[in-house]
């Protein structure tokens, strides 16, 4: 009974981990639980993400949701719980509007993320969140039992370019704070370079496109903008992608296009006292993904069933052209029949070496132990 309770609450420690590391869309469950520390550096939001990940989690269980779904609902309910510590005074009606968040968000999660799979194959994402941000902000307007947070400016570290770019960061856990951001910027560094370069490549040309098209500063301002492009590039370009110059391109354009829709859509919804929140990073990524999956020339690029730190991807990548070929090319069956011995080593000391490395070994025993020669039989 003990062994199957403490395998229950590893699995939601896990589970509740990685949906924190989601959030910046890191698949690795220990960076989680450094950001959930993060978190806490605001008890009280902190303490009201968590509510909403764990009940978010609850409902994503009984609603059927699988290991893969799960950690998805932790991280849309997580990011409810936050933005509600974000723009109301803590109390009981926060509590309760809190945890009603999580559920929402935790069933939106399965429902929409079947839906979408099942109509496009795309990930869900973050949408569920910001639609349940949504419908929180416009009810948020007519119950008096909720008082707005004051606006507390940010303190400075390294000056007004460098902090715009870290706070972008930051708000990622509705914190945008240069020195929070500074933070969550150095977990992503520690987990993948390769990120932080797809960071810096997408900020840089959402930045240097808006500012090209003369957009006012006054309409980007509650826009999230910087926040969208970001994670716009990290997935496309890192999360489901393997690392080239194709994959880095269209990530670039995925945050030029997060960018972009952020503003339009913020023009669009400020008309209702609205705001996009995720949504335009979501759908420029499904854009992009959506067009390069099907594009037999670039399908081979990504892996929507797999994703993971583009380092691992490309391992992963390497090891399968050496074994069956570039794509496109045409396998061939082995000129053998009956039992085979496959063993195989990376790099040895003598063999397996240079563009060898990745080699098989097949090997006959004819009914001998392993390591006997059979005549001519033997390979």
């Amino acid at each position: 009974m003990l062994m199957i309770v403490r395998r229950y609450l590893q699995r939601l420690l896990e589970e509740v981990a990685l949906g924190y590391a989601w959030i910046s869309l890191l698949p690795s469950w220990p960076s989680g639980v450094l950001l959930a520390l993060l978190t806490l550096a605001d008890p009280a939001a902190g303490a009201m993400g968590l509510l909403a990940a764990l009940s978010a989690w609850l409902a994503g269980q009984v609603a059927g949701a699988d290991a893969g779904e799960r950690p998805v609902c932790v991280f849309n309910g997580l990011l409810s719980g936050l933005f509600v510590a974000h723009v109301w005074v803590f109390g009981a009606p926060v509590l309760a509007l809190t945890l009603l968040g999580g559920v929402l968000s935790g069933w939106l999660t399965v429902v929409l993320g079947r839906l979408a799979w099942s109509l496009v194959t795309l990930p869900i994402l973050s949408l569920p969140f910001a639609l349940g941000a949504m419908f929180t902000l416009a009810a948020g307007g007519s119950l008096s039992s909720l008082h707005m947070r004051a606006y507390v400016a940010p303190p400075e570290l390294l000056g007004n370019g460098l902090d715009a770019f870290l706070s972008a960061f930051g708000a990622l856990y509705f914190m945008p704070n240069p020195w929070v951001g500074a933070v969550v910027l150095g977990v992503i560094a520690l987990a993948s370079r390769y990120y932080l370069l797809l960071a810096v490549l997408g900020y840089a040309a959402a930045r240097a496109w808006l500012q090209l098209l003369g957009a006012a500063p006054e309409h980007l301002a509650s826009t999230a903008w910087d926040s969208n492009a970001i994670l716009a590039a990290l997935l496309v370009g890192g999360l489901f992608a393997t690392p080239s110059l194709m994959t880095a391109a269209l990530a670039v354009l995925a945050a030029v296009l997060a960018a972009w829709l952020a503003l339009a859509l913020g023009r669009i919804l400020d008309v209702v006292h609205l705001v996009a929140f995720s949504a335009p990073f979501v759908l420029a990524a499904w854009l992009v993904l959506y067009a390069a999956v099907r594009n037999t020339r670039m399908a081979s690029s990504f892996n929507l069933l797999q994703p993971d730190f583009p380092e691992a991807s490309f391992v992963r990548a390497q090891v399968s052209r050496a074994r069956v070929g570039e794509p496109g090319s045409v396998p061939l069956g082995l000129p053998c029949m009956g039992a085979w011995t496959v063993s195989q080593g990376f790099s040895g000391a003598h063999t397996h070496r240079g563009p060898w490395r990745h080699a098989l070994d097949f090997i006959v025993q004819c009914g001998r132990q392993l390591g006997q020669l059979c005549g001519d039989q033997a390979l």
